[in-house]
């Protein structure tokens, strides 16, 4: 007999565990963004734009690929548009996003569009963990 059969079976499918884990990417993206800009004085959190995800589904964007969250500057409201490595570094990706740039430009949004590198591991964001941890 081969060894497969003896192998347990997994209630899972291998779709569920990918849409797990961008789920979970996705969180930790949503964090990372809320994180980064309560790091810094004189911006406020506000939160995520429903009507800038959903333009940017139309563009061809799946849930999973970008975070989409409202920032009020000294000098009015701010979205902010945070983009996984994988949209950032592949050509389809940069042409989305270069689209979804056109369509806000068109539409009026202020929108600021950047890479998850941005949010990964900024010193900003380690000196908030270490504040909060200790109080």
């Amino acid at each position: 007999m081969a060894i497969a059969e003896y192998a347990p079976r997994s209630k899972w499918k291998s779709h569920q565990f990918r849409d797990q884990r961008r789920r979970a990417r996705n969180r930790r993206l949503h964090r990372q963004v809320r994180n980064y800009v309560m790091a810094h004085d004189g911006i406020t959190y506000v939160g995520v734009n429903r009507q800038i995800e959903q333009l940017a589904i139309d563009v061809d964007f799946e849930r999973h690929e970008f975070v989409c969250a409202e920032a009020k500057f000294p000098r009015g409201v701010v979205t902010l548009i945070c983009v996984s490595h994988g949209t950032w570094t592949t050509p389809a990706g940069r042409r989305r996003l270069f689209d979804l740039q056109l369509l806000l430009d068109a539409l009026g949004y202020d929108a600021l569009i950047f890479s998850q590198a941005l949010v990964d591991g900024l010193p900003a964001l380690r000196a908030r963990a270490d504040t909060t941890e200790s109080a």
